[in-house]
């Protein structure tokens, strides 16, 4: 849902046009998209909205961003700590496991 802050610039800044659209992408896929008229008696329209990531386009570099993506994020799975002899019980023994970057959507510890 808009926040307050999305509705008050929404109305300031698309009063005058015939129309607008407000979409909000947000994290973890959520969105919000709405569609409104000033003309005639007026109207506010929910949109269903469906973003669709299949389809490459040409500043896309999907190999690119899974190289990256494999460079610098780390998963730290809180159930795999080992026992620790240190004074501080919470000192990650190892490394934070490797992560395939095909398979990141199969686990709830991604880091985001």
């Amino acid at each position: 849902m808009p926040s307050g802050t999305d509705e008050e610039t929404f109305d300031r800044s698309f009063a005058t046009p015939d129309w607008a659209v407000m979409l909000i992408l947000a994290k973890n896929g959520a969105t919000y998209g709405r569609l409104r008229f000033n003309t005639g008696p007026g109207a506010s329209v929910r949109l269903a909205v469906d973003v669709d990531y299949s389809t490459d386009f040409p500043a896309s570099d999907p190999d690119g961003w899974l190289d990256e993506y494999d460079a610098n994020v780390r998963i730290h799975d809180p159930f795999a700590r080992a026992q620790s002899t240190v004074d501080d019980p919470f000192t990650l023994e190892s490394e934070p496991m490797e992560v395939d970057a095909l398979r990141w959507h199969a686990t709830e510890w991604v880091a985001s």
